[in-house]
């Protein structure tokens, strides 16, 4: 009896020496990926995809931005097909540049937003509306996240609270490559949103 409980004790202490080691592991594990994102090169792909159906025929239906660390940018427009006169309009592709103020930025809200470890959010979703995924590569770490609602409209302030970081972080991108919000349409009420989830 006796030697059964000491060995009961003995591996609640091994697991809990585990436990601690592994979160200790975890925690260095997070710092040195988070130091990269703010030193080493990066590689972003930030894309948006437009919902299914209807789509008109010939419209733009996919926007891509490519950008490194030197805020070297690549945008790719995809269109559908033109299934009217049969002359499909081949994908376009523009050189742009985003400023050394907003690659700052960008290093800054991956790392405060904790791009590598962002929440599960969950909640209302368009069907047919799109989404949009944020690739980034940074040394030996890649990552993509998909966005299923980018207007978060509908969702709950619970829900919100906990989407908050994929939401600031989607502001912050669309702010470097879309200001206008000639492509990314619902970024004023994400910024709202975001703004009301700060009071």
């Amino acid at each position: 009896m006796l030697i059964s409980r000491c060995l009961c004790l003995a591996a609640l202490i091994l697991g809990a020496a585990k436990l601690q080691a592994d979160e200790k592991d975890k925690l260095v594990e997070e710092k040195v990926v988070y130091g990269i994102l703010a030193e080493s090169p990066l590689t972003i792909v930030f894309r948006k995809v437009y919902g299914y159906p209807p789509i008109p025929d010939g419209r733009a239906v996919e926007w891509t931005y490519s950008i490194n660390s030197a805020g070297l940018g690549e945008r790719t427009i995809r269109y559908t097909q033109d299934l009217t006169d049969r002359k499909d309009k081949k994908p376009e592709s523009k050189k742009f540049e985003v400023s050394a103020e907003r690659m700052d930025a960008i290093r800054k809200s991956l790392r405060d937003e904790r791009f590598f470890h962002l929440p599960r959010a969950d909640g209302p979703v368009g069907l047919h509306k799109g989404w949009t995924t944020l690739t980034v590569v940074a040394d030996d770490y890649a990552k993509t996240e998909r966005f299923f609602s980018t207007d978060w409209r509908g969702w709950s302030e619970a829900e919100l609270k906990i989407a908050a970081p994929a939401m600031r972080l989607f502001v912050t991108m669309c702010d470097a490559v879309d200001p206008d919000s000639k492509v990314f349409e619902e970024l004023p009420k994400v910024k709202e949103l975001v703004r009301g989830l700060k009071k």
